[in-house]
């Protein structure tokens, strides 16, 4: 994860999305054909429909203001632009100079003007930022320290705490930075030593496998060292994996249990029991994270790889498509489970017997295929079919399937869709042209009421900022494992969110839900279920025990007969 210089990576990363040309575009759709799963196979041609409705211009939104500085001014390091070749060794000397110049001129010095003084300020501001950087070479560190004994952690705590002394003395403007940073070194310290069931995976294993179905079929669980401490039997804990060599090796939870084991843990939001509420909405515990976040927090992960199953956690995208894809596994297909659990502590879950989470070329779109689900336990097929709320067009607009990834600042969903390429000129004023379906959403009346109209559908027309979370987004969704968990009255039931905007017009609406939703559980919007989980496996995936019986539920437990059985 690049820590030390996220702040800069998603301003840089984001506008390269942005600019992405056409051509790039449908070298994208490229990739989602070689995945597409549906019945009549459009996959390709719907993509490249898209590209051409969208290019030249951003289809969502405008082009990013905070940029707009960057063409006025030669350097202005608060919106992160910042020229290469600076000298970053005359502002931040990492040995303290033998003499100085006298002051405020240095020998030989013209007095300078105040352009020069306002410019000398500027880079003294980018060099900062780039001797903050080093910091990232102490924290990739951090990762080696899972695996060393409490002396190794203590050094490179003390190494970090003197560098973090040391930046944190040059100014004040890296406050919020350092915070960010230090508290990065403080969850991975955490995780190390709240995980005792951290599995020592290169002495026994013999190296880091690829997923935690490797892991399962190793040798090792069968020999006589595996008898005594774990009765022969693949265990569920901490691993660290590497599904391929073009990815640094991670750490995730492997489920050795759930339906037969191999399956490997990318999203857990909420808690199993109710009587855990309160430990975990306590927030000096952490266990409960903010899933309102941007692309990069997404595309790299957050949250804590507990032991327990009770601390939210999203392993990141990047990670996820090298674990789904397979031209990126190794050719394996992978099943896609999500389980999930409601306040009154039932169990319900379902399978795609193909999930994949394309690139960051295709935005991270998901593809699903062959959803199944047993008697009274299935969650029914959100993804795949929708849900029909209000009647009309809703069903087909919930339906996630072949949908990118969205964040509250990188909006693919297709809600309030526009472009520069189709403008209409209302009472003076240029507008984008709607949909049908876009103008009964209201996205016409906040473009033609405020003088600010991009902002402002910068949240009326966002999913994530209406949920409050990072998903794969249609109109919205049917499904949001990501959303919200309402236990404040142990019920599950919350008032749906509204929605304002103002300045010099008003708008609202009142019938947001942002809750953690299943709609096919037909527990209705305003609900929010308890637990989720994502988990995945390779398709052809065979444990010890018969994962055809009924201990199909999390961590190996028995299904009751008569609730399978239930149409």
């Amino acid at each position: 994860m690049k820590l030390a210089t996220a702040l800069i990576a998603v301003v840089f990363a984001d506008r390269e999305r942005r600019a992405a040309g056409i051509d790039e575009c449908k070298a994208a759709c490229d990739e989602i054909a070689a995945y597409d799963y549906s019945d009549n196979g459009d996959g390709l041609e719907t993509c490249l429909t898209e590209c051409d409705q969208q290019f030249g211009t951003a289809l969502n939104g405008p082009e990013d203001n905070e940029f707009l500085q960057c063409e006025v001014y030669e350097i202005d390091p608060f919106n992160f632009c910042c020229p290469s070749g600076i000298d970053v060794n005359e502002y931040w000397p990492v040995e303290k100079p033998a003499q100085r110049g006298h002051r405020p001129i240095a020998p030989g010095a013209e007095c300078p003007t105040g352009c020069a003084i306002a410019k000398s300020i500027d880079e003294f501001v980018c060099a900062f930022y780039s001797r903050v950087s080093e910091l990232e070479t102490i924290l990739v560190d951090l990762a080696n320290a899972l695996k060393t004994d409490l002396d190794g952690i203590m050094e490179l705590r003390q190494k970090f705490v003197r560098r973090y002394r040391e930046v944190s003395s040059k100014s004040q403007r890296s406050i919020q930075k350092i915070t960010e940073i230090g508290e990065t070194f403080i969850d991975i310290v955490k995780m190390g030593l709240e995980n005792e069931d951290l599995i020592d995976e290169p002495k026994l294993f013999g190296g880091i496998k690829k997923d935690c179905a490797d892991y399962y079929k190793q040798p090792f669980w069968t020999s006589s060292a595996a008898d005594q401490t774990w009765n022969k039997l693949p265990q569920s804990g901490v691993y660290q994996i590497q599904p391929t060599r073009d990815i640094d090796p991670f750490f995730v939870y492997c489920d050795q249990k759930t339906a037969g084991g191999g399956w490997t843990l990318i999203q857990h939001n909420g808690i199993s029991r109710k009587e855990l509420w309160k430990e975990y909405s306590n927030g000096e515990k952490q266990l409960k994270t903010d899933w309102n976040r941007n692309w990069e927090n997404y595309k790299a992960g957050f949250g804590h790889v507990a032991s327990n199953g009770e601390a939210d956690f999203w392993l990141g995208l990047e990670r996820m498509h090298a674990l789904t894809a397979p031209k990126k596994n190794g050719g394996k297909d992978q099943t896609l489970r999500i389980d999930l659990v409601d306040w009154e502590g039932e169990e319900f879950f379902g399978e795609y017997s193909k999930g994949v989470i394309l690139s960051e070329k295709a935005d991270f779109k998901l593809i699903v295929r062959d959803f199944s689900g047993v008697g009274g336990y299935s969650i029914g097929d959100a993804l795949g079919e929708g849900m029909d709320f209000e009647g009309g067009a809703q069903k087909a607009f919930t339906k996630q399937n072949y949908m990118k990834f969205s964040t509250h600042d990188n909006d693919n969903d297709k809600l309030c869709m526009w472009s520069r390429n189709n403008m209409q000129t209302v009472y003076g004023k240029t507008v984008p042209k709607f949909s049908v379906h876009d103008e009964a959403a209201r996205c016409g009346d906040v473009a033609k009421n405020f003088p600010d109209w991009e902002k402002q559908l910068a949240t009326w027309g966002s999913c994530a900022q209406q949920d409050g979370a990072g998903f794969w987004y249609n109109r919205c969704s049917a499904g949001n494992l990501n959303g919200r968990v309402y236990g404040e009255t142990g019920t599950g039931f919350y008032e749906l969110k509204t929605i304002s905007l103002e300045g010099g017009y008003e708008m609202m609406e009142k019938n947001h839900d942002d809750g953690l939703i299943w709609a096919t559980l037909n527990r209705g919007r305003d609900y929010s279920f308890m637990m989720a989980e994502m988990r995945v496996r390779p398709k052809d995936f065979v444990g010890y025990s018969a994962t055809a019986g009924l201990e199909m539920l999390r961590n190996g437990r028995t299904m009751d007969e008569n609730k399978a059985n239930k149409n």
